[in-house]
């Protein structure tokens, strides 16, 4: 059940942003979101890096990966 929700919520967001999104985890508290079609993956993840070097605690960092939901196909990737 959790995951058919979790599944529902993102192409949720896919649906408000209008298509496919990165998601930049800056730490287990939170995610920003960048539309495909405003967003550079390469500069998100130079900006991610940043962020948790300056300002996320280490017991809160979660990744440096950048992930990729592809509106289309239902599918993630990452940086």
């Amino acid at each position: 059940e959790y995951r058919r929700q979790r599944q529902m919520c993102i192409r949720d967001r896919g649906k408000l942003i209008g298509g496919s999104f990165y998601m930049v985890f800056t730490s287990i508290h939170e995610v920003m979101i960048h539309s495909e079609d405003s967003a550079d993956p390469r500069k998100l993840k130079e900006v991610l890096a940043e962020t948790v070097e300056e300002t996320t605690p280490e017991e809160d960092f979660l990744t440096y990966y950048v992930y990729h939901y592809n509106a289309e196909t239902g599918q993630f990737s990452y940086y």
